[in-house]
Order: structure tokens, then sequence, then C-alpha cells
């Protein structure tokens, strides 16, 4: 161990990477080389003269192997001393070494550590407790969810979106003793006997009630999603699922509320947990480009101190405690400096770095390796004199007697002492707010960015620009990610066409670049390619001699002909691959990718299509609507750090444990889309526990005011969604699992109404009525009776009750169900004109808007020719459905209200799409992402359509026609990503 010590050392004091020597020399201080000897023998008596004697022997010997050792590389210990002297050794660890502070140093021996807070969680599991952690991302909490899967027994496990449903179903599956259940969106695996389900919260809530609701834990991953898109169907679960749960969330603004609202529905105690240190705090970057006089521009990264994003009302009113602002170790050294600027020395002395790490000579403490002067070493074997005089000239001088000095211990800041002076010094700052603000105030202003970065004010892409003018020049701000070593990075751009804009941009960029540098280089290969040809030729021509030849002759023209790989003809110059030497794709790794996504994407050119040789370079994107295959492929490689830059809407915004050191927000979107915490929850993605020492987030062509306030980080609520629908009452009906008992709690206490009520809970006898006014209205559309019982086919109120987050058009579908019936039972479900005149009906129902004369290539939702006649049965059809439920007089719910009135016309993009199975081109972003958002919710109801009515008597006969369309519409969709 020693000796591997040593030999890092020196490699590091040859490269001159003093900061690793530093480390180096510091972890050599620290070794324990002697063994401790046991007053006891193994007999279990006290040791005897001989004994001991014996063990001082061996200690000696010891000794002389270290201290030869010791000596042998003084020289290097002499030049990091050097390079140490002189320095403030608190000052540097908290700057030079703010990423190698303990257990972050590059010796530490990966022997995991668990924190208090950790060990307190694991402590309610063992117990079988119910527990809530808030906690920022990265600190920890997977070990919590990963410990639960292999004591706790059948667990589910509930994350919010489908990569992380993969990604934690490959962990857990390579973790535990059984088998794993997968339950997303698109996919629903269901081993016997599986220990373990994971999914998202629609489809797992749609799966429990065939699987039942019977587990001995639950883990809610990312439980504040509860104010997400499907956060009323995780409530629900919440409700029925009984068993003790491990909920983890981001720190939250209302924690003690949210323990509030679960103990007023949940048997067992629940304890809160709420713990605000993040393991690997993160550096805050500006992307700054600015044009100057003469046409140059200004390219260059500026770094944040956190208080450049605090203002003095912030400090005197909320305070750090509110957000989720955390100082790097360097930041808050950077904080004390100011201080000493602006405020009495007696206001801050107690502050004083230098003071609260303590300063010690630990030099006397120092009992790892070495004799004390007055000790000669034991007299060296000849083995060991002939290593010496084999020693490279330089490393050991010859001498009788060698004192070790391997320089003075200092202490070393661990990375918890530094989190526990930054709460110190934020403390003091918030104080000092209050007492001083003109000296706070001045203080706060010397973090501020220069001048022109906070005069630049940046305005959203007018949405129906078609190729709208990038704030961001992507290929120079990448270029200088990788120049200063902040890779692999996740760029996100939350609109999913401007995300895929951004990627294309610089993918072209990156070639465009290459060819001006290189302009003859694919010549240059393909010569060496024709080359190799004409030596392969010449190998098979000597091979047809070989028979005629003796075996001397042939192995002399081996050697003349030693067979090489043929030169790789599309592989791009190795300045222009982003990704690190060492972790490229290689040729044979880069055609079995092409070879594994021949099915899904069309290639354009000989080497590949754009988003396949991407990937060679080291770029990629992971957006929805891609294939499955392709993004696989991404996250395994991410996962391995093979990329250097993903672009990504939300998509990998949750949970996914990837290695990315740097997060870019790359152009503003809307205020109600890139949200406090979603910042939270991307920043998370950088700087991962036990995958980097370091993390930073990058602003790119984002203003100034957006900046500051994304920075702050204001806490949020939890708030949850409306989780009471007027088809809730079929779900009893369609499972012997769903007992009265899961119903009453179902519809019981809901969240939003919970907060609304500040803390109230809603009257039980409100709630029970819900449920009665369901089963009403179910009974009034002909779908059960009204003793609670099913008339209608299972299969069809399945279908109704699948899709309840829109009623309207679950209730539309059922309506026109025989009608599409008697359309279309016995025909041939591949003619392409009775799928559109399947569309053209269905659409009547499904994903209704009101016709947008503003888009461009609009039309209105027309008849087909020849198909008038069934247009004007279905508008007939839809009458009485307005009028059966205008019957129920005001006690009708306005979520089966029809969302365009019958009187106004239909927007009729949709169906011109799949008529032309195509999106048009020329479209701006805002309405690209609008008809892709409305695709696939109609491809959605077709697959909820042929997976429930395919077990129909009655309605099997539609499951081919559904089917074809069904599978239009996802053609359409990734054509359109492709």
């Amino acid at each position: 161990r020693l000796k591997q010590l040593y030999e890092i050392l020196r490699d590091c004091c040859k490269k001159k990477e003093y900061t690793d020597a530093v480390d180096t020399l510091w972890e050599i201080q620290r070794t324990k080389l002697m063994p401790e000897r046991p007053a006891v023998g193994s007999d279990g008596r006290k040791k005897n003269d001989k004994q001991r004697k014996m063990d001082e022997e061996e200690d000696a010997k010891l000794l002389a192997e270290l201290n030869a050792v010791h000596k042998k590389y003084r020289k290097y210990v002499k030049i990091v001393n050097d390079y140490l002297s002189g320095k403030d050794l608190i000052e540097w660890q908290l700057t030079e070494m703010s990423d190698r502070l303990p257990p972050l140093n590059m010796h530490h021996m990966n022997k995991f550590i668990l924190d208090d807070w950790q060990r307190t969680v694991l402590g309610h599991i063992d117990q079988n407790h119910s527990v809530i952690v808030c906690a920022p991302t990265s600190s920890g909490k997977t070990v919590l969810a990963s410990y639960v899967s292999v004591v706790g027994g059948k667990v589910l496990f509930i994350v919010p979106t489908d990569p992380l449903a993969w990604q934690v179903a490959a962990l857990f599956q390579a973790m535990v003793k059984g088998s794993v259940a997968l339950i997303t969106e698109g996919t629903v695996f269901l081993p016997p006997a599986f220990r373990i389900a994971v999914g998202t919260p629609r489809a797992v809530e749609s799966t429990l009630i065939d699987i039942g609701y019977d587990f001995q834990y639950a883990v809610y991953d990312e439980v504040h999603d509860l104010n997400g898109p499907e956060g009323d169907a995780l409530e629900r679960i919440i409700k029925a699922v009984t068993c003790p749960f491990l909920a983890l969330s981001a720190t939250i603004g209302n924690a003690d509320q949210l323990k509030s609202w679960w103990e007023s529905h949940h048997s067992r105690d629940v304890h809160l947990l709420e713990y605000k240190g993040r393991f690997i705090n993160l550096q805050r970057i500006i992307w700054h480009e600015e044009t100057k006089e003469e046409s140059k521009k200004t390219q260059e990264m500026v770094y944040l101190h956190p208080c450049a994003g605090v203002t003095l009302e912030y400090l005197t009113t909320i305070g750090f405690d509110a957000g989720d602002l955390a100082f790097t170790p360097r930041d808050a050294f950077a904080l004390w400096q100011a201080m000493e600027k602006f405020y009495p020395a007696e206001l801050i002395e107690d502050v004083d770095p230098h003071k609260f790490f303590e300063l010690e000579d630990e030099a006397a403490v120092v009992v790892s390796a070495t004799p004390s002067k007055k000790e000669k070493p034991a007299k060296s074997s000849k083995k060991d004199k002939k290593k010496d005089k084999k020693s490279k000239k330089g490393d050991v001088e010859e001498e009788e007697e060698y004192e070790v000095d391997l320089g003075n211990r200092t202490h070393r800041i661990t990375l918890m002492e530094s989190k526990k002076y930054e709460d110190k010094i934020k403390k003091r700052l918030e104080d000092l707010a209050a007492k001083d603000p003109k000296a706070t105030q001045t203080l706060l202003e010397s973090f501020a960015p220069p001048a022109s970065l906070q005069d630049v004010t940046v305005e959203l892409h007018d949405p129906r620009d078609i190729n709208p003018t990038s704030s961001v020049d992507v290929y120079a701000l990448v270029n200088q990610l990788c120049a200063k070593n902040l890779v692999p990075a996740i760029a996100f751009q939350l609109d999913s066409v401007r995300c895929r804009q951004l990627f294309n941009q610089l993918l072209l960029s990156v070639e465009a670049a290459e060819i001006v540098k290189y302009p003859n280089f694919r010549e240059k290969v393909q010569l060496e390619y024709e080359e190799w040809e004409k030596t392969q030729a010449a190998v098979k021509k000597r091979e047809a001699k070989v028979k005629a030849k003796g075996k001397e002759e042939d192995d002399r023209e081996s050697q003349a002909f030693e067979e090489k790989p043929p030169p790789d003809i599309y592989a791009p110059h190795p300045d222009f691959v982003l990704t690190p030497a060492g972790s490229r794709l290689t040729a044979t790794e880069f055609k079995e990718i092409k070879w594994q996504l021949r099915r899904e994407l069309s290639e354009d050119s000989d080497d590949g299509h754009a988003l396949v040789r991407s990937l060679r370079r080291g770029i990629a994107i992971y957006n929805q609507n891609l294939p499955a295959a392709y993004l696989r492929i991404v996250q395994a490689l991410a996962q391995a750090g093979r990329l250097a830059v993903v672009f990504s809407d939300d998509s990998l915004a949750y949970g996914v444990n990837m290695p990315f050191r740097t997060c870019c927000f790359c152009e503003d979107t809307s205020n109600d889309v890139l949200t406090s915490l979603m910042v939270q929850q991307m920043a998370g993605r950088a700087g991962r526990r036990g995958l980097d020492r370091q993390g930073n987030i990058l602003f790119a062509g984002l203003s100034w005011s957006r900046i500051q306030f994304l920075m702050r980080g204001l806490l949020p609520d939890v708030t949850g969604r409306k989780s009471l629908y007027p088809t809730i009452a079929l779900q009893k009906l369609l499972s012997e699992h769903v007992t009265g008992e899961i119903m009453q709690r179902i519809v019981s206490h809901p969240l939003h109404d919970y907060i609304a009520n500040a803390g109230s809970p809603s009257s039980p006898k409100k709630q029970e009525s819900y449920l009665t006014k369901s089963v009403e209205w179910m009974a009034h559309f002909g779908l059960i009776k009204p003793e609670y019982s099913l008339i209608s086919d299972v299969s069809v109120a399945k279908l109704v009750w699948e899709c309840r987050d829109d009623p309207s058009e679950a209730l539309g579908i059922f309506w026109i169900l025989e009608a599409l019936l008697k359309e279309f039972h016995h025909k041939p479900g591949d003619n392409i004109a009775l799928q559109l005149a399947l569309f053209n009906m269905l659409l009547r129902v499904v994903g209704r808007e009101k016709f947008h004369p503003e888009y461009a290539h609009g039309s209105e939702l027309a008849p087909l020719p020849g198909q008038e006649e069934a247009w004007e049965k279905l508008s007939r059809l839809l009458e009485t459905y307005e009028a059966k439920l205008n019957e129920l007089g005001p006690n009708a719910p306005e979520e089966l209200r029809l969302r365009v009135a019958l009187t106004d016309p239909l927007d009729g993009y949709v169906f011109r799409t799949v008529v032309e199975n195509l999106i048009p081109q020329g479209l701006g972003t805002l309405q690209l992402n609008h008809i892709k958002r409305r695709l696939r919710g109609v491809g959605d109801r077709l697959r909820l359509m042929h997976n429930l009515l395919m077990r129909s008597g009655r309605f099997g006969e539609l499951e081919e026609i559904v089917r074809k369309c069904f599978r239009r519409i996802k053609w359409i969709l990734i054509d359109s990503e492709v």
C-alpha cells in the first residue's frame, strides 16, 4: 500500500499535478502501517517474554522495510512540502481542494459510510415504520430505497417517469433475489411470484386492480410529484395501499402539512425527517455571449457565487432555509473573505475559518511508519541491497542512517465539517443583514456578475417561428465544457422540439468545423482503405499458393502479410470527438449499434442516421417519441460515461443516476414550465454521490433576473391535484381485489382539499356522497345498475375507467362504441380508407379541440367524401349524449361535458396529419409540440381500446382496425423525430 501511494506521488510530481500530490502525501501521513500487537496470545494468555521479543523483531524488520521505502521516495516528499511552504492550508483546502475533501479525496477506500440521518431512517425501516424523507437530490436517498428493496419483503416502488422505472428495475434485478415486475405506460411485465414491482403512478394504478394491494412495504420516490401530471393517480395509490411506506421527496415548503395529511388516512404513525445538506454542492456558472465592436465576440463562462442570487430582502425575511441555495466550500470561504472587507472584525471573528477548523500540528501523533532518531533500522537483506542498487538515479541517496520526515500534519478538513461551516457563516450573514443592512448590501453587490451580463435580457422564442434564432452558440459552449473538463454534461431544454433543434445545431456545427480544419481527411482515410484492400488481395493470392510451399517459407511470408484491421472510413477525426479518449466508441461498437437500430431508423447517408452517427462523436438526445431501442442505448452509454453531452427535455429530469458532471439549462421556457422545483430536480443529475467529486449548474441563454430567481430555488408546497373523477365508482366493479373499504379510503381526504382548507380534512360524508354520486352518474349512462353492479361488458367498463384522466372522452368513446362496431365489423383492418373513416369518427370525441384558424395549414374536421351519412348519424348520437347529461340537471359533473360545444367547429389538424401520414413541414415550435401532444393522446386511447376490446366477445371484431390505426399514429410520431 505504501509503495503504491509513493508511486502515485512520484507520478503526480512529474506531471506537476500538485493538488493530487498533496492529497497523496496527506494520505501517506495518515496511513497506519504498523500493526497493533495484542497483549495476549492466541491462547488467551498474557504474552511471555519470548513472544514479545518475536513481536519486537517483526516490528523492527517492518520498520526497516518501511524506512527503505520512505528513503527511496523522499525527494518527492520534499517537492510537495516545498510546494506547500508558506501556503494558508485552511484556505487552500477550501478552495484548491474543495472537491477533494474527505470522503471525496482520491485515496478514499470506497468504504461507504452512512450519515446519521440515513441511519435514523434505516432504523425506522427495520421497525416497519412509515417515514417521509425530505432531502435535496443526490443527498443519499437512493441507498434508503435500495435497503427497502432488499429487506422489505414484497415491495411496491413508484417512480415518476419511464426512464427512471427502467433504471430502478434493472438495478433491483441485479441486487435482489427474486423477480422484478416493470409497470409503465408502454410496458407491463409481471413475472410469476415477483418480489418487487416498479412502475409509474397511472400504470401502476391500472395494474393494481389485477395484482392486488397486498405489499409488505411501499416506496414513493419523488413524492413531491403529487403536484405533477400523474399526482392524482399517486395520491389514490397512497390511500389504497396500507402497508408501511418510505416516501422520498425533494426539499419542500410544507413537509409538516404533508405529514399531517398522511396521518389523517394512514393507520400507522408517520415519521418525518428533513435534511437540507447535499452530498456534493454545485458550482453555478453563466455562459456569457457578447458581441463587441468590430464584430468581436466574447464567449466565456462566468462563475457565480450563490450570494449573487441573493437580495437584502431575501436575507431579512425568508432566509436561506426557504430555498435550496447551497454553497461549495470555495463559496463559503469567498463569503468569509468578503465579510472581512465589509464588517468590523469583532462581529465575525468567531466565523473565521482558521478558528472554526482547528489547526493542529499532528506530527506528534504520527505513529504510522517511522523509527525514532535513536532507533537504527534492522540490517537489510542482500536482496534489498541489490534492489537499492537498481533504483533510479536521483530517487535514492546512499546514507548510513535516515530519519523519516514527511512534513507536519495539518488538520484535514472533511466535507461534513465544511457543511457545518457553511451553515454557520450563512446564519451569520442573515444576522448581519438585520444589524448592518448597508454593509450587507455592499457585500452582496460585490458578488454581482459584470454589468454587461446583468443587462442582458432574453426574450422567449416566438412559438410560431419555424427555426428560431438561437441565443446560445451550443458548439462554443460544449467546446469550453470539454476544455475545462466539465463533461459529461446533460443539456436540458423542456421544449422537446427546440431541444431537438439544439441537438441538430451542435452535430452540424461539429461536422462543419471538422471539414473546415481537415478538408482532406475523408479522402485520406479512403486512400488508406483502398491500400488496405490491395494488401488483402495480395494476402488472398498468397493463400492460394500456400499449399504448394513448405511450412518454413510459409512462416516467413506470414510475417510480411500480418493482418491489420481495415481503416474506418466513417470514423470522425479524433479532434472532433467530444468524449474523452478512452471512453470513445470503437468501430465494432458503432457497427453493433447501427445493427440494433436498423429497423427503427432509416439511414440517409453511408455513415448512418444523424441520431446514430452523433453517438460516435459523444453526442446524444433523450426525448419523447424517440424509438425505445435508441433511448435504451443512450441510457446505457450515458451510465457508462461514454457520452460527452446528452440533450433532454424533462425525460431525464427525475432521479436517473448517471455520471453527469454538469447540468446545463439551454435557453429559457415559460415560468410555469421551468420552475424552481424543476430546476432543483434537473440540477440533481449533476455531481451524483458515488459517481463524481464535483458538480456544476450552467445557465445559458437566460436573463439575469430569471437566473437569480432560479438560483434561489424557493421551496414549493405540495398541494396535490384533483383526485376524484366521475367514473371512479367503476373501479370496485372491475376487480375482486378492490373492496368497499379500499374505495372509501381512495375517495376520502383529498390532498388538494386538505391543503386548501389549511390542514382540516373534509367531511367524510361529503366524500362518501361523491362515491354515491358516481354510482348514480354511471347508472344514468347505462354502465352499471343502481344497486352498484355492472350492466356493460367488463372490457368496455374497464376501458371507460382506464380513460379516467378525461372522463368526457371516456364516456364519449362508450357512447359511440356501438356505432363503431356497426360501421366496421367484418371489414378488413388493413384497408387505409376504412382506417381514415374510423379516425374521422373517433376524433369527434377523442382530442376534441376548437378549430385553430391561426395555425399554419389549419383546417376544420369535416366528413370524408362518401361518409356524410355516417357523420350525421354520429352528430345525432352526440346530441343524445348531451341531452342525457343535461337530464342530470345541476348535478351534472362538468368533467363529463364534451370539451367543445357541438355547435362549434372542431380542429382537423390531427386528422389531416393521419391522412397525409406525416406532420406537415414548416410549423412553429408551439404548433409542432401541440400537434405531437394531441397525437400521443389519440394514440394512447387507441392503445387502450385495442388492449381491452380484444378481450371482449362482441367488440373484439374491432381489434385489427384499431391496432392498425394505433400503429399509424405511432410511426407518424417516430418519423417526426427520426
